[in-house]
This record gives structure tokens, sequence and C-alpha cells, in this order.
């Protein structure tokens, strides 16, 4: 989906002057050719770029780069793509039937550092994309050259759509970049996030509290809906077929007993009936007599 919005617009890049920068539809969409000092591709060929496609998303309230979003930044893990690709001053050929099939073309994922700078204009602020790794599946370059350039966007929020617009686009080198301003309390006005995939997994960042509980969660889970779910069914089985055996033992243990005393207590009525019949007896003889 993303490369597919990189193809599209790589096609109004090349339709246009070649440049770093081009507009495709102003204050909303705009291509870079980033240039990737000292990066070369699989065949070891040097001059490469990384093309980036920076767009307002439909609803216009965030700023989306190859499709993911970046102002405001989504929560991490926040893997981007880009298309690596020889620089457009070495690639005479490029042409607006580019095919990501190309051999010459490689995806690779981006480790970055994302800042948003405040102004002293409400509604404004400065939004610099500074890529510092690319991983690629056969190997990782580190851009540590302090003439890299990076992605300088200066976004303006209209407070009564909500809705955002780019209002200048620009490339700055890390050591011309924008400076943050001092705010009152003595801060900068400056918050800033790094990201690399390398460091990720699908547990979370290395390291990480947070990571360490989702592993111990999957796990347990893993061991309760795995071996450890049979196990616990089966005892659970066996502990109520143990409880209903007991109870049905009990039952009929008092049902004897109960059984044995209602016997005790018929002999012992016979036999006081038993006497009581003698000593009747016994009057009735003695009445007898008397008369």
């Amino acid at each position: 989906m993303r490369l597919a919005v990189v193809t599209a617009s790589l096609a109004a890049l090349v339709a246009a002057a070649p440049g770093p920068v081009t507009t495709v539809r102003e204050g909303e969409s705009y291509i870079v050719e980033l240039d990737c000092v000292g990066c070369h591709d699989q065949n070891n060929v040097e001059g490469q770029s990384l093309m980036l496609n920076f767009t307002l998303a439909p609803s216009a309230q965030s700023v989306l780069l190859n499709g993911a979003p970046i102002a405001p930044l989504a929560p991490l893990p926040l893997t981007i793509h880009a298309i690596q690709t020889p620089s457009l001053q070495n690639h005479n050929a490029l042409d607006s039937n580019l095919n990501l099939a190309d051999p010459s073309l490689s995806s690779v994922n981006l480790a970055y550092s994302h800042s948003i700078l405040g102004t002293q204009q409400r509604g404004k602020h400065w939004i610099q994309f500074d890529v510092t790794s690319i991983h690629s599946a056969t190997q990782t370059q580190h851009l540590t050259s302090p003439t890299q350039p990076l992605v300088e966007l200066l976004v303006v929020e209209s407070f009564a759509t909500r809705t955002l617009h780019i209002e200048t686009l620009q490339l700055a080198s890390r050591a011309n970049r924008r400076k943050p301003f001092q705010m009152k309390c003595g801060r900068l006005a400056i918050a800033t996030t790094s990201f690399d995939p390398a460091e990720w997994d699908r547990y979370g960042k290395f390291g990480s509290a947070s990571r360490i509980w989702n592993l111990f969660w999957e796990s347990a889970t893993r061991v309760f809906l795995g071996p450890g779910l049979v196990l616990m069914v089966v005892t659970v089985v066996v502990g109520v077929v143990k409880v209903v055996k007991r109870r049905a033992e009990r039952k009929r243990s008092e049902g004897e007993w109960a059984g044995r005393e209602d016997e005790g207590e018929d002999v012992e009525a016979a036999l006081l009936l038993g006497e009581d019949g003698f000593f009747e007896e016994e009057k009735d003889d003695e009445d007898e007599e008397k008369a």
C-alpha cells in the first residue's frame, strides 16, 4: 500500500523538473529525494537516495510519510519504509514507467530521529525528520555524516477546522538544522523521539519493562492455552469427580447410619413394649386371683 503511494508519487516527481524537493500539491503533498550520504546499494553502487512522500491524510488532520503518520507521531513502534534508488543526478534513465520490481530499486526500513519544535506563533510547529540508519534484508547502513541532510516541515493547524497545512518543506544539514527557542520556564521547546527497528521486536523495545511484561504474558498465555490448558482442565475434572464421589460416599454413609439408628430405636421400642405387655399380663393375673 505504502509502496504503491510512493510509485504514484515518483511519476509526478519525474514529470517535474529534477530536484531534491518536488511539489505535488501546494501545502498538501511533496516528494523528497533525500541524499543518502555514504550509502550504496546491494551491488555497492554509491550515489543513492531515499524517496520520501510527505502528504496530508485524507482528513487533513495528520501528515503521512510514505503512509505512516508523523504529525502527530503515531505510537512506537512506527516502522517507515522507503525506496532506495540511485540519485536522480546519476540515474538519467529514470522515467514515469519506473517499476518497483526493478532490481536496481529496493525497499529499506528507516531508523530515524523525529523532533517537534514549538514556535512563538500559536498553531505552528516545525517537524524535523532525520534518517539515522537504513536496514535492508542483507545489510544495515548508518548515516553518520554531519553533511547528511534532514527534512524540515512547518506544519500549521487551523483551530477552526482542526486541519493541518504544510506551509514550508525544506532540506537542511544536521549542522545547520533549525534550533528550538527557549521558553520562559528555561526549557527548550522541542520533543525528540528516536526509533530503530533493529532495537525492537513484536514484544517491544529490547531491555524495556514493557517488553519483559509482554514476553512473560505471552509465554504464560501460551502455556495455559497449550499443554497447560489441557493439564488444568484434567485437574479440574479430576477434582470435580473426587468431590462428587466424596459427597456420594458421605451421603451413603449417613444413610446407613440413619438406618442403623432407626433399627436400634425399633428394637428398643419393641423391648419396651414387651416389658409393658409383661407387666400388663401380671396385672391381669393379680386381678383374676383377687376376683
